[in-house]
């Protein structure tokens, strides 16, 4: 396991160029977007200077921790988290979407979070197949459902993975289908996770890390706090069930709980380790998207 970190929100310009030029990569410097993370492995000599750098300019700035799984520590466990980190696209119509393929009746009045999902997505264009190659799922953007290609969903279909459907990915007329790609539409929702599972719930706008985010919260009228469970958990560290739910367990499952700190929250998925291993098999370019969960 190596252990990452995610320096973020810095938004001057200048203090940019300064950072990236420190660490000598300054080809990474994306010039569209002040708001930018740069992700150091914690064990090299490059995040330390970093780190050391910006204290000593007496920069604010957040650090966030992952851990990155080897392929064999990954395969040998019984179950992990997937976490949705490569976005593609937005669902169409934009401003309508919801209401076309949610039933927004079963959403939380307030926040409305939890509605279910009733018709495929439609979108503008799907990846490349050599991007389906190179990074095997895909994650919508705004509602962070995976995409995946078809011939890999064939793989596990012939394998016979259990707890999701292939949803059509529709194009934007929502008449015809993107063949290329589709909907890993997952149906099994897990029980609560064991006590020993730590949330952090955001109880206010002002407590939300992201300044991008948080300014659009603020200003907006759809966001409302309420009590529903499903608006202000932030992901947990760890993830424990108890041993006596495994019987509850498919390949591919939602939790129970609903994560995200800001207005957008989602499901986590936890998929097994053979469902893991045959996604793999087909791109080898996934395990920094894995975690494990535990039992006990």
């Amino acid at each position: 396991m190596k252990t990452y970190s995610c320096l973020t929100y810095i938004s001057d310009w200048k203090l940019l160029e300064k950072v990236y030029a420190e660490i000598n990569r300054m080809e990474d410097l994306n010039r569209s977007d002040t708001l930018q993370a740069i992700e150091l492995d914690t064990e090299t000599e490059e995040y330390f200077n970093l780190r050391d750098f910006l204290r000593d300019l007496h920069i604010d700035f957040k650090e966030r921790r992952r851990n990155e799984w080897s392929y064999e520590e990954l395969k040998s466990c019984w179950y992990m988290l997937m976490h949705s980190a490569n976005y593609y696209g937005y669902p169409q119509p934009e401003n309508q979407f919801h209401s076309i393929c949610y039933n927004e009746k079963i959403a939380c009045p307030v926040c409305g979070n939890g509605a279910p999902q009733i018709e495929p997505f439609r979108l503008k264009k799907v990846p490349a197949v050599s991007t389906g190659k190179r990074y095997g799922v895909m994650f919508v953007n705004w509602v962070l459902e995976p995409i995946i290609p078809t011939e890999l969903s064939v793989i596990l279909n012939d394998a016979g993975l259990s707890g999701m459907e292939y949803w059509p990915v529709l194009k934007a007329s929502g008449t015809s289908v993107w063949e290329e790609w589709v909907q890993l539409f997952i149906k099994n929702v897990l029980p609560p996770m064991s006590e020993e599972t730590i949330f952090r719930k955001v109880e206010t706008i002002e407590e939300i890390e992201d300044p991008w985010i948080r300014e659009m919260l603020s200003t907006t009228e759809y966001m409302s706090w309420c009590d529903c469970g499903k608006l202000g958990l932030q992901p947990p560290t760890k993830v424990y069930y108890r041993q006596d739910d495994l019987q509850m367990f498919c390949d591919f499952n939602k939790t129970k709980e609903w994560v995200g700190g800001g207005r957008t929250t989602w499901q986590e998925i936890i998929i097994s380790s053979k469902a893991y291993c045959l996604m793999r098999e087909y791109c080898n370019n996934i395990d920094f998207m894995f975690e494990p969960i535990f039992f006990r």
